[in-house]
């Protein structure tokens, strides 16, 4: 069983990928409240700026996707739940977000909130939200708990927290 983890920049390299992480992504995110916030594979492609995948014996079983954005910010990730090992395939997603977090920061909501929490240490990378505007240029409402905040995707109030480490280059 080979495995391999590739880091990919540059569109072409992207391009070879696009059709198993558009599946990837675009089942990932059916059911999320908000949806993935691209319209197709070409706008993926465009207004992203590092995909970074994981690969077992030539499939790509989980995949994380970054755009600039105060440094690198994770937008997107998901594993392919048709692999017929989904604990690997989780096992691989997690690997991706936990040693990005040091060098990037997302926004998570729902499953990917106890995701990340659970299995990419995730407590260690909280972003108080008194240091979110500095990052994020939308409106936001901050909870009580000094971490979470309600802000709108898609015109859909969710409630989210940030994590890893902005500004990053």
């Amino acid at each position: 069983m080979k495995r391999t983890i590739l880091t990919l920049r540059h569109p072409i390299d992207k391009s070879l990928y696009l059709p198993q992480v558009w599946k990837i992504l675009d089942r990932a995110y059916s059911n999320v409240d908000g949806g993935l916030l691209f319209s197709d594979e070409l706008d993926l492609l465009r207004k992203t700026s590092i995909w970074k995948i994981a690969i077992i014996d030539g499939r790509v079983v989980a995949v994380t996707v970054f755009k600039r954005k105060f440094g690198q910010k994770l937008v997107a990730m998901g594993i392919d739940s048709s692999f017929h090992r989904p604990d690997e395939a989780k096992a691989a997603l997690a690997k991706l977000i936990e040693s990005s977090l040091e060098r990037a920061w997302m926004e998570v909501s729902e499953a990917a909130e106890s995701f990340v929490m659970k299995y990419c240490r995730g407590e260690k990378y909280l972003i108080h939200h008194s240091e979110l505007s500095r990052y994020l240029d939308k409106w936001f409402e901050a909870t009580a708990d000094g971490y979470h905040y309600v802000r709108r995707i898609a015109g859909i109030p969710k409630v989210k927290i940030a994590l890893g480490t902005p500004g990053y280059l």
